[in-house]
């Protein structure tokens, strides 16, 4: 149990890690407040050795801190959308008074490149399932008719339960997707089948939706929207497994949208929330109260006694915003006057 992260500086070509067991939620908020309130950050942690690099399955956020070419790279936070977007625009003024630009990660793994290290340092290796099994009715779907992939090939709208089971199969056994439901079958038992005990209400297939595999045999092409095609060792095992063909993420909604079926349309834009909103949670996020982790470790210990405890789940995470609450508060409203009169 844990919001595992890491942080790493680097200067003068050295690097300094520091593993964190709670920080992955807040690390847009400790490192809002410039470079020597991040530094201060830093130094009320212990460094560590790399054995305690996370990798990019269990690494929920991070930043890399690089004083040689003054760039500070951010991942992770619990605040997203455009809220997001404008934190860190807000978060580059702050930082452009020390001379530094500021990135926002596109994951982990950029953690370990932003200071020069291989992005081999923390990709996981990946971890191939077994084929589908069409024949095997749990593993499609049919059991209880609960379908959360679309499969779609070369035009043809098939549906299944095993999402990185499907791309394991290949083009040599693409043809045996062919017994997968189709849309009719599937709604048949979408809508016959008990709904599972987590579904207070019966959802409907378009809802059910997590995942599309869109495979196209004649332009010898896969685009899908799995997880795993944004992991490295992950992309790369399935470029194998697909040889001569160009595989690509997309998303859920991007793949329903080229489809264009009535019985599955894409998601409606979201609205755009105004910038009093986005405002309104940026200042929570950066302000709000921050409960310490260790009161729930504490009611867990007592509730279930006897149990192992990661000793690093024992550390109260540190709070990156700075003592003086005026000096934090008068910051942010400088810097928001001056994005806001940019735009």
């Amino acid at each position: 149990m844990g919001h595992r992260c890491n942080y790493v500086s680097r200067r003068n070509g050295e690097l300094q890690l520091i593993y964190s067991h709670w920080g992955a939620l807040t690390v847009p908020r400790d490192f809002f407040w410039g470079l020597a309130a991040a530094e201060e950050f830093l130094d009320e942690h212990q460094p560590c050795d790399d054995s305690h690099w996370l990798d990019d399955v269990f690494g929920e956020g991070g930043a890399a801190l690089d004083h040689d070419n003054k760039v500070l790279t951010i991942d992770g936070g619990e605040i997203y959308g455009h809220a997001r977007d404008l934190l860190f625009e807000l978060m580059r003024a702050v930082w452009a008074r020390d001379g530094y630009s500021v990135r926002d990660a596109e994951s982990f793994v950029d953690i370990a490149t932003a200071v020069g290290l291989p992005a081999s340092t923390v990709e996981a290796e990946h971890i191939p399932a077994e084929p589908i099994d069409v024949t095997d009715d749990a593993c499609v779907g049919r059991d209880d008719g609960y379908f959360d992939t679309l499969v779609v090939v070369d035009g043809v709208i098939r549906f299944c339960a095993a999402r990185k089971c499907v791309l394991e199969l290949g083009p040599a056994r693409v043809g045996e997707l062919a017994s997968l439901p189709d849309l009719a079958e599937a709604k048949q038992l979408s809508a016959t089948r008990p709904p599972p005990s987590w579904e207070s209400e019966r959802r409907s297939m378009r809802e059910r939706l997590l995942d599309a595999i869109v495979i196209d045999t004649r332009e010898r092409r896969v685009d899908a929207s799995l997880y795993e095609l944004s992991r490295g060792t992950s992309r790369r095992h399935y470029q194998e497994r697909w040889p001569g063909y160009q595989v690509t993420r997309v998303t859920l909604d991007d793949a329903l949208g080229r489809l264009g079926h009535p019985d599955l349309p894409p998601s409606p834009p979201a609205p755009v929330p105004s910038i009093e909103d986005q405002l309104g949670e940026i200042e929570q996020y950066l302000f709000g109260t921050r409960s310490d982790p260790i009161d729930l470790m504490t009611v867990l210990i007592q509730q279930y006694p006897g149990g192992v405890v990661n000793p690093h789940a024992m550390v109260s995470p540190v709070d990156g915003r700075p003592d003086n609450g005026p000096h934090a508060n008068a910051l942010f409203r400088e810097v928001l006057s001056e994005v806001l009169a940019k735009r």
